[in-house]
């Protein structure tokens, strides 16, 4: 803690009156060093107020220049404003920690409810201290599902520059608590978080989302009150950020893209605190990603390149590629051919680099089949069609049996590649199986996507979609869409 200003006047006050009373007393600080068992370096630095010294010091001054005990007694005084200062810190801290867990007690039991201030959503920014990182986190996690939330969806622009420039974060360590937490306990919520994701993948994010905001309210929160070292909250702040950036993915599927990018830009910031710089450049490339949802196509652009140049000294191969074909997306919906196709061959260049031994982290999932439904969906955005169908037929391929989701999305992008080559009775039997794997999922995005292609298909009036058109229209009264705006996943 350092010290306050009147007491650091006060102990350059009393290492004057130490100065001049050892000149009266006819000694140079040569000479007087000696009689108090100090070097003469801390002498002089004790008269100009630089040094603080123990009491044992002031005692023989006190005897070598006859004060009878009046600097002793000074140095007593002083000493007792210092106590005094810890203590009111100490009190102020007590009382921070005590409504920080006041807090979390209320979000776990439910009590925060909307008509309460401090449940309103917090805005998506940069905020400097840890305790304030954990304070916004609860905050945000007190939120339910809003599909269709498209208002006030804030710009993550500051935050990604902060990420960039912004220095290392104090100790993340807490020395008082409810009890120890250790890595046994981060590894059991990066086992869980690994479930929530597959669940995620195969239902998608309605279904996943009050499963893991759950779980963060009542057993991530109480962690952070716990005691923790430095290793273990830095491990804390890592994990934490993979789950809320995984729960911004669930509420972007889900529709609510205002709780999509304050989550995002909450695991940018925990991802900080987490000493993860490659984690914050794929929670950059997922802002990308949504930004691209909302037609914000210059920021999707910016984020990604951010992503790149922030993690260019550390990134794998397969991180490079995955990043790279992000990129590619953006410069592709900005219809810039030439930076598109460099950011395509950067990316398969490096994902042909990646191997088994490299230090990829678990939620580093980029493979084949995820740059190659990049590159689909880059060339449907170039409209190039020929090479979008055959990507996205590659990427399907390649998808895993048990992402819904992603296969849907992939099929969306076949689908439109067709369309775009008049293809209209292949477009729909691709529909079809859109359909297929919509009924497994609680996506947003997918219902969306299914609705807007049948609706692109009843205007051409061709013989052979009725099934598709009827199958969707089955789909959407089981499952309304909350959201109307069109994605091009």
């Amino acid at each position: 803690m350092s010290e306050s200003e009147e007491i650091t006047q006060a102990r350059v006050v009393l290492g004057r009156q130490l100065a001049a009373r050892r000149q009266a007393a006819g000694y140079n600080q040569t000479e007087f060093a000696p009689l108090t068992g100090y070097a003469r370096s801390t002498v002089a630095n004790v008269e100009t107020g630089r040094q603080k010294v123990a009491r044992d010091f002031w005692q023989r001054c006190d005897d070598a220049v006859g004060a009878g005990g009046a600097l002793t007694a000074r140095f007593d005084e002083i000493e007792s404003m210092v106590r005094r200062e810890k203590e009111i810190v100490a009190q102020q801290a007590q009382a921070e920690r005590d409504a920080r867990v006041q807090r979390w007690r209320q979000i776990g039991s439910g009590v925060a409810t909307a008509s309460d201030p401090s449940h309103d959503l917090p805005p998506p920014v940069w905020t400097e201290s840890l305790v304030s990182v954990q304070l916004d986190a609860l905050a945000l996690w007190a939120h339910d599902l809003r599909p269709g939330a498209n208002d006030d969806v804030a710009s993550p622009s500051t935050a990604a520059f902060h990420w960039l420039v912004a220095p290392g974060d104090d100790p993340a360590t807490r020395a008082d608590g409810w009890r120890q937490i250790t890595q046994g306990d981060v590894q059991r919520l990066r086992m869980v978080r690994a479930q929530l994701k597959n669940i995620d993948n195969t239902h998608g994010g309605g279904a996943a989302f009050p499963m893991a905001t759950a779980y963060l309210r009542h057993e991530v929160a109480p962690l952070f009150a716990g005691r923790y070292t430095e290793l273990v909250g830095r491990a804390l702040f890592e994990v934490t950020a993979e789950l809320a950036l995984d729960v911004g993915w669930m509420a972007y599927d889900a529709g609510d893209h205002r709780l999509a990018r304050r989550y995002m830009v909450q695991a940018l910031r925990m991802a900080h605190a987490g000493d993860n710089r490659l984690l914050g450049g794929r929670v950059l490339a997922a802002l990308s990603h949504h930004a691209l949802h909302l037609k914000q196509v210059p920021l999707a652009v910016d984020l990604a390149r951010a992503a790149r140049t922030g993690t260019a000294r550390i990134a794998t191969p397969r991180a490079v590629a995955m990043l790279a074909a992000m990129e590619a997306c953006a410069q592709a919906a900005r219809q810039n051919e030439r930076l598109c196709t460099a950011a395509l061959f950067a990316a398969e260049d490096a994902l042909s680099r990646a191997c088994s031994s490299d230090d990829d982290p678990d939620w580093l999932e980029f493979d084949e089949g995820g740059l190659r439904g990049h590159a689909a969906r880059a060339y449907g955005d170039l409209r190039q069609s020929v090479p979008a169908q055959r990507y996205a037929e590659e990427s399907i391929r390649l998808c895993l049996s048990d992402h819904s989701r992603t296969r849907a999305q992939r099929n969306a992008i076949l689908a439109r590649a067709h369309l775009a080559r008049g293809e209209i009775e292949q477009a729909a039997a691709v529909g079809v199986r859109i359909v297929d794997d919509a009924w497994n999922l609680h996506s947003s995005l997918v219902y969306t996507e299914v609705a807007a292609l049948a609706h692109t298909i009843k205007t051409q009036a061709v013989s052979g979609t009725d099934e598709f058109v009827a199958r969707v229209d089955d789909l959407l009264t089981a499952r309304p869409i909350e959201t109307a705006t069109t994605t091009g996943l």
